[in-house]
């Protein structure tokens, strides 16, 4: 029986690659029976094919391992169905370059790969097959823990929560308040990106990183959440969990205008449908249910974006109001999200060894502070209420060897940095004003734990929204407040992770 050296080198080389042994031998059995027969009735050429694509699942799988420190996973397949066009060549630049080839496991990989057109005429002993049947028949037993395996239980599973998500989402086209006091005119939801709040000088940090931030809380005019964490640490995912609740369709049936800015998602482009699931920022009828505007078009810069797309100051709307602004944030790569006179800090500023990366992030975070502080500017004069949180946070460099995110089980490391999010509430003079109950419950609100994923009954709630999707021990602001279990990735306690139980 003939058969390519090739498939059971990638075999034995996921084996030295760290893979989990029974892992590898059911690679081994993926690889060789399928190919064996294929070549041996279809043909050479088929069985190559086969054999490179499952290759490329073993190469992407170290890929993940190697930069996000987690194999094949769903999270990771949705990311790749949910990432708009920019984001993919960003990602490109970030990842994709010559130095990816002095990481060893990645290397044997990418050469196993490219090895394959070249070894159909290889042949393998009957004897040698015979006795690679044995471990095979183990490996069959364990399919779901091969690259490829993963990578077709990851789709599988994506698949279904997008069916859940397509039923979820058809609430933002029926659902509607039984009352409504427009307790608040003019909300404002700001929302970061890729936050770690323990680079924010305004959280501890030891660089100045937030200096508005800094002198607001210093005067007491920001309330900063001490301990408010996301679900999840990809922005499809968190913007999945967090408008779970159509609180814009809700208040925009209610009589609120809701305008979506978003400097990642113009008019619905980049929050792509997921193999027909109906995304609320893809899905036109769904957005058009939840908004009375979006922007159309962005810029590479956040401060830019805001002057070309909110009013001018002394032409808002008319109140009842509810503005989301989303922004770029300090999403990667970093460098290309700060101007270049906003480069504040210098590599003279960070110890001996550490990534250049780390700068650029300090930079951008100074930025992001900039643009922050135009917005509370912005409202300013109005009776306004802005809430500023981050849709997940950003490892760089910390605790992790890492910039980016990991997308495996988090550790307490990770959830610190990819899951504990900044979050602030800001209130206009006018609305501090005319509003002291808000401004009476903010400091004990802001001491509580927080799950982001609770944020529609908090915005319910500053509106004065009431109905069956509303609950007064979920506001944050409400005396009987009682946070839920705040499950991150979806399976780990980030509590008792913190608390080591």
């Amino acid at each position: 029986m003939t058969h390519p050296v090739t498939l059971i080198l990638i075999a034995t080389a996921l084996c030295l690659l760290g893979t989990p042994s029974l892992g590898a031998l059911a690679v081994a059995m993926l690889l060789l029976a399928p190919t064996a027969l294929l070549k041996k009735r279809l043909g050479a050429p088929l069985g190559v094919v086969l054999t490179f694509v499952m290759g490329l699942a073993c190469l992407a799988d170290v890929f993940c391992q190697e930069f996000f420190l987690s194999p094949l996973n769903t999270g990771i397949v949705r990311l790749l169905f949910a990432t708009h066009p920019a984001e993919v060549w960003s990602f490109c630049k970030t990842f994709v370059s010559p130095a990816i080839l002095g990481r060893w496991r990645l290397s044997v990989c990418l050469v196993l790969l490219l090895a394959t057109p070249f070894a159909v005429k290889w042949s393998l002993p009957n004897g040698l097959l015979a006795v690679l049947a044995v471990p095979a028949a183990i490996g069959l037993l364990h399919l779901d823990k091969t690259p490829p395996g993963r990578l077709v239980s990851a789709g599988a599973e994506a698949f279904r929560q997008d069916r859940e998500a397509e039923i979820r989402h058809k609430v933002y086209l029926t659902e509607t308040a039984d009352t409504c006091t427009f307790r608040s005119a003019r909300i404002v939801l700001v929302l970061g990106e890729s936050f770690n709040k323990h680079h924010a000088s305004a959280y501890g940090y030891r660089l100045p990183t937030t200096p508005f931030q800094d002198a607001r809380g210093a005067g007491r005019s920001l309330f900063f959440f001490a301990d408010a964490v996301s679900p999840c640490n990809m922005t499809a995912d968190v913007f999945e969990r967090m408008f779970s609740v159509p609180f814009p369709a809700i208040l925009k049936r209610a009589g609120y205008t809701v305008n979506f800015y978003s400097n990642q998602f113009p008019g619905g482009n980049g929050f792509m449908a997921i193999r027909g699931g109906k995304n609320m920022f893809s899905d036109k009828t769904i957005s058009e249910a939840a908004f009375s505007y979006r922007n159309t078009h962005t810029k590479q810069f956040d401060a830019d974006f805001l002057a070309d797309n909110l009013p001018p100051a002394n032409a808002l709307a008319q109140e009842p109001v509810m503005d989301i602004i989303h922004l770029r944030g300090q999403h990667f790569e970093y460098e290309e999200h700060y101007p270049p006179d906003f480069a504040f800090f210098s590599m003279d500023d960070y110890p001996e060894g550490t990534p250049e990366a780390v700068m650029h992030y300090d930079n951008a975070t100074r930025y992001n502070d900039f643009v922050l502080e135009s917005i509370l500017q912005y409202y300013a004069a109005t009776d306004a209420i802005v809430i500023f949180l981050s849709d997940h946070g950003e490892e760089v460099y910390d605790e992790l060897p890492i910039s980016g995110r990991s997308h495996g089980r988090p550790g307490l490391a990770a959830a610190r940095a990819e899951y504990e999010v900044p979050m602030w509430v800001w209130c206009s003079t006018a609305y501090a004003a005319a509003h002291p109950d808000v401004l009476e419950a903010l400091p004990q609100a802001a001491a509580r734990p927080f799950y982001t994923s609770d944020l529609s009954h908090l915005l319910l709630d500053l509106a004065g929204v009431s109905g069956s999707f509303t609950s007064k021990e979920r506001s944050v602001l409400s005396p009987s407040y009682h946070c839920p279990a705040r499950i991150i990735a979806g399976k780990v306690d980030y509590d008792k992770l913190r608390a080591g139980e």
